[in-house]
């Protein structure tokens, strides 16, 4: 049985080991239509503490800092500066925010949380809506809740209906209902809008080795590697294929098979 484990924003798939798909995410939000919270200056990170330090009350340069931070990856300090601002401005944007913090800090419950109360608001461009649904339907994946995840999702696909991410996050949503036929429609529909995503290759590779179609398995591994050279996840399953078969160079001549 498949289980997928997020960490760091990427899709762990366990099929007797752990796979890794990547869930491509924007680390902060992209617009700010609160005009109390827009920037009041492009600052670089020491003059924004330092305004802080002069106006502590500017809503706007505490929500300029936890943007920072989240991009800096600093999610721990991130989140403790969003929870003060979230005090005092319970808006689209910091509600965002904090649920991308938890996110990536594996708190799945958490991020649902602040994903749907974001949601509730109504507020926010389309594509952080979507990225938010994003959010929510991997959380809600790895807190078991399958139904909602595959609601977040499917809300997700009426804002962008050609993401090839959002296809390969269907197709794991498919092998943790076991429907691999399901899954492998979803990870070719994936590649059909975008040939160069690793994840949905390997994803497609889980899909052939299931059926027993382990060179063909191999050779959608070893697309994805072109894709990704640096790929852990097709690295790792590359060479544990090859020792079990122990047949790595006569697997290699099936790398020219289309998937």
């Amino acid at each position: 049985v498949a289980f997928l484990v997020f960490d760091n924003g990427g899709i762990h798939v366990e099929v007797e080991k752990e796979i890794e798909f990547e869930i491509v995410s924007r680390p902060t939000p992209q617009a700010v239509p609160d005009p109390d919270l827009r920037p009041k200056a492009n600052l670089d990170f020491n003059g924004l503490i330092d305004r802080i330090s002069q106006f502590p009350r500017d809503t706007s340069l505490a929500y300029q800092l936890g943007v920072r931070l989240v991009k800096a990856k600093n999610y721990e300090r991130a989140e403790q500066v969003l929870r003060d601002l979230l005090r005092r401005e319970n808006c689209f944007e910091v509600l965002e925010a904090l649920a991308i913090c938890v996110y990536h800090l594996g708190r799945w419950s958490e991020c649902a949380h602040f994903s749907r109360q974001a949601l509730m608001l109504g507020e926010g461009f389309r594509d952080q809506r979507f990225e938010l649904l994003k959010f929510l339907g991997n959380s809600l994946i790895q807190l078991r809740d399958l139904d909602g995840a595959q609601e977040a999702y499917e809300k997700a696909f009426l804002l962008f209906p050609g993401s090839d991410i959002l296809q390969v996050n269907f197709g794991t949503l498919w092998i943790q209902r076991d429907d691999w036929h399901q899954a492998t429609e979803c990870f070719r529909h994936a590649l059909f809008l975008n040939d160069h995503s690793p994840t949905a290759w390997v994803g497609l590779a889980l899909c052939h080795q299931v059926r027993g179609d382990l060179e063909l398995a191999f050779a959608n591994v070893e697309r994805a590697l072109d894709e990704d050279p640096c790929n852990e996840t097709a690295i790792s399953l590359i060479m544990d294929w090859a020792r079990d078969q122990k047949q790595f160079g006569s697997l290699r001549s099936c790398r020219s098979r289309p998937g």
